[in-house]
């Protein structure tokens, strides 16, 4: 595992192995455009799960740590803290 991990706005799933994010989604709300695209980009990167957090965000679960900077840059985001 990388030490740069938490930089990239990542949590270490419980196999050690996937990883999970969650893009900021300000006050809880998004467009349809927005929920598309993680959608999509969770199906492209083979996510295991969608998971919306009790902090009003949307997890993307059980991705890959190599594919970390390509989502947040598909996602046209920069990692947030987690």
């Amino acid at each position: 595992m990388k030490k740069d991990i938490l930089e990239k706005g990542a949590i270490v799933q419980r196999d050690r192995e996937t990883f999970a994010i969650a893009p900021p989604i300000p006050a809880g709300l998004t467009t349809p455009k927005q929920l598309r695209a993680i959608a999509e980009i969770s199906e492209k990167y083979g996510a295991d799960a969608l998971k919306l957090t009790s902090a009003q965000r949307i997890a993307i679960i059980g991705i890959k740590e190599d594919d970390l900077d390509a989502i947040w840059e598909d996602l046209s985001m920069v990692p947030s803290g987690v």
